[in-house]
């Protein structure tokens, strides 16, 4: 949305035309897949863009996502990794945005293309250990947002811890 202002102090809203580009890529590939030893991996990129077609009138505030042409495109995913040997299991998840434009005035103006600076941020996500005890039970440990970089727009700054166990019938 938009604000135009007239020569009177009336203050006019309009809905300018955004065009927004997604391209998105995933692939989980089974490294190891033996018996007593399973690697999985995978890679998830989805590359944002947002556009602005009507920047005639006054001020425009910046879509939620991706960056604003003419900036180049902002890399957000992940990479997951699951790990087992015998009893042991072991996986993290890593995120990732990259090349994310932040304007500090909040809005596409003349002056935002020359206050805006790239902002890389990373999350280890998801972190869990477990260790099958019996045949039916298995015990683990597990954090949600356990590191981030600072600042963040990934996830909010809560951590979780979890101390568990699992048992089936």
């Amino acid at each position: 949305m938009g604000s135009v202002s007239s020569m009177t102090g009336d203050v006019q809203l309009y809905f300018a035309d955004w065009n927004s580009f997604l391209h998105h890529f995933n692939i989980m590939v089974g490294i190891v897949d033996k018996p007593d030893l399973r690697w999985e991996s995978g890679l998830t990129l989805t590359l944002l863009k947002s556009h602005l077609e009507d920047f005639q009138y006054g001020e425009t505030q910046r879509p939620g996502i991706g960056d604003v042409s003419p900036d180049g495109f902002s890399m957000t995913g992940g990479w997951v990794n699951r790990f087992r040997y015998k009893s042991f299991s072991f996986g993290m998840d890593l995120l990732f945005h990259l090349h994310h434009q932040v304007y500090p005035t909040g809005f596409v103006d003349t002056l935002s293309a020359y206050n805006s600076y790239d902002r890389e941020t990373a999350a280890i996500s998801n972190i869990y250990a477990a260790f099958r005890v019996a045949r039916s039970l298995e015990i683990y440990v597990e954090s949600r947002n356990l590191a981030h970089s600072n600042p963040t727009d990934l996830l909010d700054r809560r951590r979780y811890y979890t101390i568990g166990g699992k048992v089936s019938l």
